[in-house]
């Protein structure tokens, strides 16, 4: 990745080595269009004094089954429902959360929010370290896996998942 922070610019050069690539964009901490290297250079639909921009790719955590006990011993093996999951994150934004990474599933992913209501609209969000509770998508399996991905470029380092977890007796 390639920081450029200097004066107010609209077009970046020294791409060659990217040439016909396409980058992922940040500037002035908010999320830019992808944009294509052509004749070494990048144009921004927008000025920016700080850009960070790069080859995009998309990260994916997904902890060990979870193990939420149950009345008789464990809980793997079981039924589980996860119906909130806290995420604890640490100069982050951006990313999704859901229990399956199955092309089918993906729209029970659901974005991760950290947008405050004292954030003016055409202002972008800072990196955030906090908690954020958020609903996971319905539905129950075996599994009990949390999964978060992102690929929007903006950093996602998760210090702690801490789900609310029903798990069915039975087998």
């Amino acid at each position: 990745a390639l920081t450029y922070d200097g004066s107010s610019v609209t077009a970046i050069r020294g791409f060659d080595h990217l040439e016909g690539e396409t980058l992922g964009l940040i500037v002035d901490g908010g999320a830019h269009p992808d944009v294509t290297v052509t004749n070494g250079a990048i144009s921004l639909n927008r000025s920016g004094s700080v850009v960070q921009c790069g080859l995009k790719y998309t990260y994916v955590l997904c902890p060990s089954r979870l193990e939420a006990g149950a009345n008789d011993g464990t809980a793997q093996a079981k039924m589980k429902r996860i119906t909130d999951v806290g995420v604890r994150v640490w100069k982050s934004l951006g990313g999704s959360i859901g229990r399956s990474l199955d092309p089918e599933d993906l729209t029970l992913m659901r974005d991760l929010n950290y947008r405050q209501p004292v954030t003016q609209m055409d202002t972008p969000e800072p990196l955030k370290s906090t908690d954020i509770i958020q609903n996971f998508p319905k539905g129950s399996n075996r599994d009990g896996f949390i999964y978060i991905t992102g690929d929007d470029g903006f950093p996602m380092n998760v210090i702690a998942l801490f789900p609310q977890v029903e798990t069915r007796e039975a087998r």
